[in-house]
């Protein structure tokens, strides 16, 4: 029978136990993955935590989009296990390329974001966009303003976790700016865990808590941010 102050002590780390794994929205354990004879990652493991920035560095070819695949599950593992503790539909996601619908405008786009989305709040963004004729062919945008409209669909539902994968690469100082900006006024507001793609130092020094810079198969995991990372 447990003394006093040992059921105490014994409530008191269950409570902590329970309180961390409610916190623990997604969980790597021992992964592996290689492409042909290169290997990717090895014996990785890590935990995402509710309301972090964890952004994902390093040299072309290291497996930064591979990682995210193997997260949202749209490729295999080699060996090792995810798990993910939320619904995939709390997921929002923004890549760096998406095809566009040449006959869909802003408008239609918006639209069928509410559509899909019973909470949607996406009216709470469209002044981000800077487009005053919705009707414009979404198309037509430019590369600033497609991704700008990309963040704000994914964003719109409040996702309890937000994934983006080099949405700035290709845009210009202003737009990557305005970027910024309309994922910063999210991201204040909001418990979103989210995890991002990138190689601008800027993007990363703004926004992340942790950064995973990944190097032939190894992970480095830095905890502080404006940290000099080497790749």
């Amino acid at each position: 029978m447990l003394e006093r102050g040992e059921y105490t002590h014994s409530i008191f780390t269950n409570i902590q136990l329970v309180r961390r794994i409610r916190k623990l929205l997604i969980t790597i354990e021992n992964l592996n993955k290689s492409f042909k004879t290169k290997q990717l990652l090895k014996d990785f493991s890590f935990e995402f935590k509710k309301g972090e920035n964890i952004f994902i560095t390093g040299k072309n070819g290291a497996g930064k989009t591979t990682l995210i695949n193997m997260i949202l599950g749209f490729e295999k593992l080699d060996k090792g296990k995810i798990s993910i503790n939320i619904d995939k539909h709390d997921i929002g996601m923004v890549f760096q390329k998406t095809d566009r619908d040449q006959y869909l405008t802003v408008e239609n786009e918006l639209e069928i974001s509410k559509i899909l989305h019973s909470n949607s709040k996406i009216d709470d963004y469209v002044d981000f966009l800077n487009i005053e004729d919705l009707q414009r062919r979404s198309s037509k945008l430019s590369g600033g303003e497609w991704q700008k409209l990309q963040v704000i669909k994914a964003i719109s539902f409040k996702p309890k976790i937000l994934i983006t994968d080099e949405i700035s690469t290709g845009l210009d100082y202003l737009s990557r700016e305005s970027l910024y900006e309309l994922l910063k006024k999210y991201l204040t507001n909001n418990d979103t865990t989210y995890i991002s793609v990138s190689h601008y130092e800027d993007e990363i020094n703004l926004f992340a808590d942790k950064v995973l810079v990944m190097n032939n198969g190894e992970v480095e995991v830095y905890d502080n941010r404006n940290k000099d990372f080497t790749f």
